[in-house]
């Protein structure tokens, strides 16, 4: 299960860092920015929440 989780959460990962490159950005600018931040928040949160639960389950595994 960790490792279905470790490749969620580089999956996610990989989507947040795409939004936050400059040309991305750049490319998107003509798109509602607060759109383009809760969706880049969106991602960042995912991933804190991701890399919690497989700390916590390597803790209890442990």
């Amino acid at each position: 299960m960790s490792s279905e989780l470790s490749k969620a959460l580089n999956e996610v990962q990989i989507v947040r860092d795409f939004l936050k490159r400059a040309d991305v950005r750049s490319a998107l600018s003509g798109l509602n920015t607060d759109d383009l931040f809760g969706a880049t928040y969106s991602a960042s949160r995912a991933a804190i929440r991701l890399s919690h639960e497989i700390k916590a389950r390597s803790l209890e595994a442990a």
